[in-house]
């Protein structure tokens, strides 16, 4: 990571080499700091004035490819499909870790307002919404195009309009923000518990239900054979009966021969 200033003769700064990987991403915090993003799993944070290495985070679970700075928190887009959430100041502990439904990386993400992300993937056409705090998955808000995935998204300065790129389509797209985050409820923490369902299990409860569906295929087994058996039973007495009457026909020959 390197810093320059062009007013000056000499306009490269200085320059950081703290992570092993290629650097993704690169963003400002709200404390003015210099964020960067790397395949290594790391985020680095930098003091451009004091020209120094503030902090390092651990590594996370996969290469980070992408980074959204908001007023209290930062988000890193992993290559695992995970965000990676982190406090302001410090980076060196996780906060969360959220699900965006992406198999193959979070390419980019960026905050529609305060609480709802938005995030693509190059290897996906969907935009998929993602409400924080509380964190909750809310769906597609749109497609780019067929089969085409999403590299890059960004929101005007006036925040009227989201845009969103793809490198393999070689196109530009342009959606109206308001209209989107019109259909999108502000979403609480006292909504999302009304609308889990309170369901009181037991801690052999899932070993029990198991033991019932065996029993109850193994009743079924029985019943068929059962109703199998039955069915031969029958045929067996209907071939008895028959050999019965035959031999009552039999004698009945012998006694009119008697007579005559």
């Amino acid at each position: 990571v390197r810093t320059w200033d062009f007013r000056a003769d000499n306009p490269r700064i200085c320059s950081w080499k703290e992570q092993e990987g290629d650097v993704n991403a690169l963003r400002i915090d709200n404390r003015h700091n210099v964020l960067s993003a790397s395949s290594d799993g790391t985020i680095a944070a930098y003091e451009v004035r004091k020209r120094k290495l503030r902090m390092k985070s651990e590594m996370m679970h996969s290469e980070l490819v992408s980074l959204c700075v908001t007023d209290k928190y930062v988000y890193a887009g992993g290559r695992d499909g995970y965000l990676e959430v982190f406090v302001h100041g410090d980076y060196g502990n996780i906060l969360e870790r959220i699900e965006t439904g992406f198999e193959m990386g979070v390419d980019d993400v960026v905050e529609l307002r305060k609480g709802l992300l938005l995030t693509c993937s190059g290897c996906s056409d969907k935009l998929r919404l993602i409400n924080v705090m509380p964190t909750k998955k809310l769906g597609s808000a749109g497609t780019h195009g067929a089969d085409d995935g999403i590299d890059q998204l960004m929101v005007t300065p006036d925040g009227s309009t989201l845009v969103s790129m793809s490198t393999f389509a070689n196109s530009i797209k342009f959606w109206p923000l308001a209209g989107i985050l019109k259909k999108i409820p502000v979403l609480r923490v006292v909504d999302i518990k009304k609308r889990k369902p309170v369901v009181k299990e037991g801690f052999f409860d899932d070993i029990m239900d198991k033991k019932k569906k065996r029993r109850a295929e193994d009743s079924d087994e029985e019943n068929g054979v059962e109703i199998d058996g039955d069915a031969e039973d029958s045929d067996e007495m209907d071939d008895e009966d028959e050999e019965e009457e035959d031999d009552d026909d039999e004698e009945e020959d012998e006694e009119d021969e008697n007579e005559d």
